[in-house]
């Protein structure tokens, strides 16, 4: 009977994994399991290396239990351009509220130790992941408390000094005061006499030496007090501006349009704190000693009131919000900050709900500015109120629940949100304080701040469908939000646990345009004990659009963080100084300038390695090990992290027939490089192996009966014997090719292939040769 034959290649592997296709329309190149294996462009598979300590590594104790520590926050976060510096850059490492320093540039990262191998103390952040920017070379850290802290560098000293500050903002809410807009009172209460103050109604008339919201009353002939709506700057005297005649505001029709506020500029979170210094003393700032935060040390900055006016000011609302900053970003030459909660202590019915803020400051030409997120000008001032270009302010997205991340997407600033994601943009101009427009891209907001991930503009983030993507539109220039897992991974995303994704913590590489998120799947995670303790990697090759995932081992030392580093060495380079055309000389010698120059190189993934003992320790780990063995240096053995993939299903065109192998050709890159002496007989160094099994008939079980014998795919097609140790292994060709011929039968092909403990697999491809009958 005639035979139907056919030939198939698979030499372009590249599409990843793939858990949403249909067994009869699987797309090629792509596997329904794998794990452990690096994806090449080129459309070759490696297994990966084992994760290890750096070679010349250091372990640094933190002095907690190991119990103590699994309820600790840990992070890893870097430092680039230290001092305005390309050639400086360090990692700082947080464990609960403890900060790290190390030289990020060094070979072995963890042997480097920065402010003279001291830790530094941060408030707040013990069980939480602090954020971290960069900003005019120091680095701005928020750790979930009031302040902010500013960390500088000392390179001369190699000290990492520490700034707090707390943020400061125009007064643009007042207090309540249980009065109608343009409601003019008879009596003046503590609440309303700070709402005047703060809507500058505290200088002093110069013809009665007495406020200007006191000679209202006494001279507007009203015998009232002014309103919230009233503008002290209508009194001004249109022949002389340096007489206040109060009749001219009392003859205004202001309607009951709100006056502008915010004469003072107080503490963001300690709201009634800083309007007590100035109302709680019957105090105001005169406008001539212009703008003061209400806090300690100020003296001569206060004018007394008019002291028959009240007897006292003690009712102002306490009013603070006692979560502090979470989130921090930089953008457009200023901080951004965010990460409140909208809960209110103290308030009253005007207290702002800060979850839904995000507060910018003015632009940093020094550090003071990080914290001054208002503008200069008094908006009250009947002389300069405008707002310029430089200046800070307050972002209020009212459909916001709580802002979790900040990302600089070019031009824009991505807002992540726990109910949506939105746009800061300056619209059709850069970003600034009189150009600012708000646009919301979705409404599926970020269910984890550490899984967002900005590959040079390319943003993805976790959210609860899936793992987004947010994508520029060619024609609009819209920024969508678009799932990529929902045709690829889905089902995969949908078993990982929802705490494991809230705690999953994602890192880009340029060089190798991968974004790699940790998370763990073990069933034992609750998302508090050992919070940050990662089992699982999940790569996406960002030319490809491909998937592949790794496990990691927990059992002894585990990955808690990552970032990339950047692999830039210093270089000294001698340059000659010049006056036009002739060489300066001293003594017969060039005078020569060197300076240290970064050499730019590829980047590398690094991980916070977190190690068991009697008190916990830490170091650096990456993927080294050649072996192919986690934490080989931990025990001396380590664990083979094992891999192995399952090809998609083949067809070969036909889904009716069945179907037998005739041939199957692999092809590998062949990794033996030399010869080492092992129990007095001489082995090669760095072997191959893959174990390969054919899988019929769309089989996911050997119950099925339908899978086939297990066989060593890797064979150097003759024998090589070595003349001793030092033979380099020349065997003559680079790629390994080798002829099967698995037994069984089916209507689908599917090939499952495992390493060997101790073994490389480089994986080029095959090639599958298919006969079987022409009758159905």
């Amino acid at each position: 009977m005639a035979r139907a034959k056919a030939n198939k290649p698979y030499v372009n592997f590249v599409q990843g994994l793939i858990t949403e296709a249909s067994p009869l329309t699987f797309p090629e190149n792509a596997t329904i399991a794998e794990d452990n294996f690096i994806l090449n462009r080129n459309g070759s598979r490696r297994r990966r290396f084992g994760i290890d300590y750096e070679a010349e590594y250091a372990l640094t104790d933190t002095n907690l239990t190991p119990a103590a520590y699994s309820l600790e926050g840990v992070s890893l976060h870097a430092w680039e351009n230290v001092n305005d510096d390309a050639a400086v850059a360090i990692a700082v490492v947080q464990v609960a509220n403890e900060l790290y320093f190390y030289n990020l540039l060094a070979d072995n990262i963890s042997s480097a130790p920065l402010n003279q191998g001291n830790s530094l103390t941060i408030e707040g952040a013990h069980t939480s992941k602090i954020q971290t920017t960069a900003v005019g070379g120091d680095l701005v850290v928020a750790s979930g408390v009031q302040e902010i802290h500013v960390l500088h560098y000392d390179a001369a000293t190699d000290t990492v000094t520490k700034e707090s500050h707390g943020l400061l903002v125009r007064d643009i809410w007042g207090v309540e005061d249980d009065l109608d807009v343009d409601e003019r009172p008879a009596a003046l209460s503590p609440e309303h006499e700070y709402n005047l103050l703060n809507q500058g109604w505290g200088a002093e008339d110069p013809d009665s030496a007495v406020s200007l919201y006191a000679s209202f009353k006494s001279s507007s002939g009203t015998g009232k007090f002014p309103s919230n709506a009233d503008l002290a700057s209508f009194g001004q005297d249109p022949n002389d501006d340096s007489k206040f005649k109060p009749e001219l505001i009392a003859r205004s029709m202001l309607g009951a349009t709100p006056a502008p506020k915010g004469h003072f500029v107080i503490d963001l979170f300690l709201r009634g704190g800083s309007r007590s210094k100035v109302a709680g003393s019957r105090k105001t700032l005169r406008t001539n000693f212009g703008i003061s935060r209400w806090g300690e040390g100020v003296s001569g900055a206060y004018s007394l009131l008019d002291t028959s006016l009240v007897t006292s000011l003690p009712n102002i609302p306490t009013d603070t919000t006692d979560t502090g900053i979470s989130v921090v970003a930089t953008y457009a030459g200023r901080a951004f900050y965010s990460g409140m909660a909208s809960e209110v202590a103290g308030g009253d019915a005007r207290s702002p709900l800060l979850g839904s803020y995000i507060l910018f400051s003015q632009i940093v030409d020094n550090s003071e500015k990080l914290a001054q997120c208002y503008q200069e000008a008094d908006p009250t001032s009947s002389n300069i109120s405008d707002l310029v270009d430089t200046d800070g302010g307050i972002i209020k997205i009212p459909e916001m629940s709580r802002c979790r991340r900040l990302v600089n997407m070019g031009r824009s600033l991505i807002a992540f949100a726990d109910n949506g994601i939105w746009e800061i943009s300056g619209g059709e101009t850069n970003f600034t304080a009189t150009s600012l427009e708000v646009t919301k891209i979705s409404s599926t907001g970020a269910i984890g701040p550490d899984a967002v991930v900005n590959a040079e503009g390319n943003v993805f983030y976790w959210a609860e469908g899936g793992i987004y993507n947010l994508q520029v539109d060619d024609v609009t220039r819209q920024i969508a939000a678009v799932n990529i897992t929902e045709n690829t991974i889905q089902t995969l995303y949908d078993e990982i646990p929802e705490l494991a994704r809230v705690a999953a913590v994602g890192s880009y590489d340029p060089a190798a345009k991968k974004v790699q998120w940790l998370y763990n799947d073990s069933p034992l995670y609750d998302g508090v004990t050992n919070r940050f303790k990662y089992n699982r990697a999940l790569a996406l090759d960002v030319v490809l659009g491909a998937f592949y995932p790794w496990t990691i081992d927990t059992s002894g030392p585990f990955v808690a963080s990552a970032l990339i580093v950047p692999n830039r060495n210093s270089a000294d380079v001698t340059f000659n100084i010049v006056d036009g055309a002739d060489n300066v000389v001293s003594g017969g010698n060039n005078v020569a300038s060197t300076v240290t120059s970064p050499v730019s190189g590829a980047s590398r993934t690094k991980y916070l390695v977190s190690v068991p003992s009697a008190t916990q320790e830490f170091t650096i780990g990456f993927e080294r090990d050649a072996t192919f063995v986690d934490w080989a240096t931990y025990d001396g053995t380590g664990v083979d992290a094992a891999a192995f993939m399952v090809t998609g299903y083949e067809l070969m065109g036909d889904i009716q027939r069945k179907k037998q192998i005739d041939s199957l050709t692999t092809h590998f890159i062949r990794s033996e490089t030399g010869f080492e002496l092992a129990d007095g007989e001489l082995e090669a160094v760095n072997p191959s192996s893959c174990t390969m099994q054919v899988q019929w008939d769309f089989a996911d079980s050997s119950a099925s009966g339908k899978f086939g014998e297990s066989f060593e795919a890797y064979r150097l097609p003759r024998n090589y014997i070595p003349e001793d140790e030092s033979d380099p292994f020349d065997y003559g060709y680079k790629v390994i090719s080798t002829k099967h011929k698995p037994r069984g039968e089916g209507k689908a092909i599917s090939l499952r292939m495992d390493t060997a403990p101790g073994h490389d697999m480089q994986l080029l491809g095959w090639a599958i040769g298919t006969s079987g009958g022409t009758d159905v």
